[in-house]
Formats: structure tokens, sequence, C-alpha cells
């Protein structure tokens, strides 16, 4: 209601619709009714929710942007229902993936090239416990990158490249880093690297408890 308010003081010709009780999957169908672009911004933990509204969005002809912050970087990644793959295809989900295991490899296809790893305290992250560092910074270039793609779709402009390819901005490092991951999360090399973190997030966990 805050940000409906926020927004109509800025353009007060906007025509908005709100959804109290959040997105379910038995209003998905009036949620994306009339939409052209779906800009995710769905909590980093809600999976199942995303994992619904991606996949219906892509039986109804719709593109849908994702944009995560990632320390002080935002990794960008958009769905097209026409080309490139789906979101369970790209991020190699299956029904009988545990929560943690989903988690990560949601962040691990976000940015497959991270730049936020080399300062990113995994002490701080907490898969079990849906807890996981960024900052405000970050969230607003989300916005930013998200909300440009989202015009240039809407204006059909040349130059769309939905997943596999990937783009990752971090202001903090001065890296912008972008590319095209062959296969998703069933290319090799992301197998090595979701081994490598867990092993890096048990080891962090474990050396902060013992601390405490």
């Amino acid at each position: 209601d805050v940000m409906k308010e926020q927004a109509l003081t800025v353009n007060p010709y906007l025509e908005i619709r709100t959804f109290p009780v959040g997105l379910t999957s038995g209003n998905m169908d009036e949620f994306l009714k009339d939409v052209d672009v779906v800009i995710d911004g769905l909590d980093f933990f809600s999976f199942d929710m995303r994992r619904l509204l991606f996949n219906t969005a892509r039986q109804k002809g719709i593109h849908v942007i994702t944009a995560g912050p990632m320390g002080f970087s935002s990794a960008l990644l958009i769905f097209a229902p026409d080309r490139g793959m789906g979101f369970d295809e790209y991020f190699n989900i299956t029904d009988n993936m545990d929560p943690e295991e989903q988690s990560l490899s949601f962040a691990l296809g976000l940015a497959p090239r991270p730049t936020h790893i080399k300062y990113m305290d995994f002490s701080r992250v907490d898969l079990k416990k849906k807890a996981g560092p960024s900052l405000n910074i970050a969230c607003q270039i989300c916005a930013g990158m998200a909300g440009t793609e989202a015009l240039r779709i809407l204006l059909d402009r040349k130059g769309l490249k939905p997943v596999p390819y990937y783009f990752q901005f971090d202001p903090y490092l001065m890296k912008l880093r972008k590319g095209r991951l062959y296969f998703g999360n069933k290319n090799p090399v992301q197998k090595i690297k979701m081994a490598v973190v867990k092993r890096m997030i048990a080891a962090k966990a474990g050396g902060t408890a013992a601390r405490t």
C-alpha cells in the first residue's frame, strides 16, 4: 500500500492492481492477466512460488526478469517465452530437491562467474535458516537493471539475451561480468562450483559455531 501511494504521488495516472494476500497458486492467473513483462521481486528464498511464477509466465508467453542482490552487486537474468531456456531447465531444478539445494542452485545460476564471492562472509550464509547477506546498494542496482531491461523488452529493442546468457555488475570491484552458461547448471563447471560452495558454507558455519 505504501509503494502504491508513493508511485501515485509520482504519477497520479498510473493504474495499479494490488494483491493484499500476496502471490499464491490461486491468484497466479489473475496476477499475470494482461501482463507484458514480469519483474521478479520475490524474496530470494521464496523458491516454490518463484518456480511456479516463471513457469506459468513462460506458458502464457510472458517475459520474466530476475535481478538478485549479492553483496554490493546485482545479477540479472532474462527468461523469454519463445527462446532460450526455461526456469527448471536453466537452474536444473527437479521435484525431489531439498530447499537448501534449490537455494544454492538458484544462487549459482544467478551469478555463474560471481564477483561477490571474494569479499562475502560465508559465516553469514545459512540456507536452512534462509539467511544471506546483501546490501541496499545492491537492491537499488537491481531495480535499475531490471527496470531498464523491462523497458527494452517493451520497446522491442534489439539485443535481447535471455538465459543461458547472464549479467552481473559489481560497483565495489568495478567489474561487469557477462557470458553464456551452456547447459545452465548442468554445465560440468557449475557442478564443481556447487560442491565447492557447499564445502565453504559448511566450513564457515563450523568455524563460527566453534568460536561461539
